[in-house]
């Protein structure tokens, strides 16, 4: 099982083995060594379901879908391993997690690196993107709602995906939302103006 904790240093969010309760885990990031509380409630056990092979046919697990997940993070998987969350269908890794379809073509070896045992989470924006989302409409510049709408929409396939700390999902949502509606009413705005620019000139 695991712990969630926030790194004394640079605040980030934490995830440790629960085995570090009472101890200190030092933050791979800043280096800052944070103490994990002896009472601290363990997250929920999950399934352990998920396995991995590699292209050299070695299969790995089973493990929790958060620890495949943290795999990806890690760059333990690549597009050309196939993962299974039943023992049974293979499906290609670039086919369960988007992320990890390369742009161009890349050598078909994987590389494995040692897994660490504290895992970090980006930090969210969903005050920078509500903000944003607000100032869409009290300003009245597309400009804000744009911002908004992209800033989002990139937020939220991260929070997905398990990259980003998801405590700001509805804050996030909100701007997002306010960002888009804004820009479609500076759309249809733009629309009709034209519409009328056009029927004027033809008069």
């Amino acid at each position: 099982m695991t712990i969630e904790t926030q790194c004394s240093g640079c605040g980030r969010k934490l995830r440790v083995a629960d085995e570090h309760a009472g101890r200190a885990a030092a933050c791979p990031e800043c280096g800052v060594s944070t103490p994990i509380p002896s009472d601290a409630e363990p997250l929920p056990v999950e399934p352990a379901i998920w396995r991995m092979k590699t292209p050299e046919g070695k299969v790995y697990g089973p493990i929790t879908e958060t620890e495949m997940k943290d795999w990806v993070n890690q760059g333990r998987v690549d597009a050309a391993c196939t993962l299974s969350d039943d023992g049974e269908q293979w499906r290609p890794a670039g086919e369960v997690f988007d992320q990890l379809n390369p742009v161009e073509a890349v050598p078909q070896q994987a590389s494995y690196y040692a897994r660490s045992p504290v895992v970090v989470m980006r930090p969210h924006r969903g005050g920078m993107i509500l903000t944003l989302g607000i100032l869409s409409w009290i300003v009245a510049c597309p400009i804000f709602s744009i911002m908004a709408w992209v800033m989002g929409t990139a937020d939220l396939r991260e929070m997905s995906h398990g990259q980003m700390d998801d405590e700001g999902m509805g804050v996030t949502q909100a701007g997002q939302v306010l960002g888009l509606l804004n820009a479609l009413v500076w759309i249809l705005a733009g629309v009709i103006g034209t519409v009328l620019l056009l029927v004027a000139i033809a008069k």
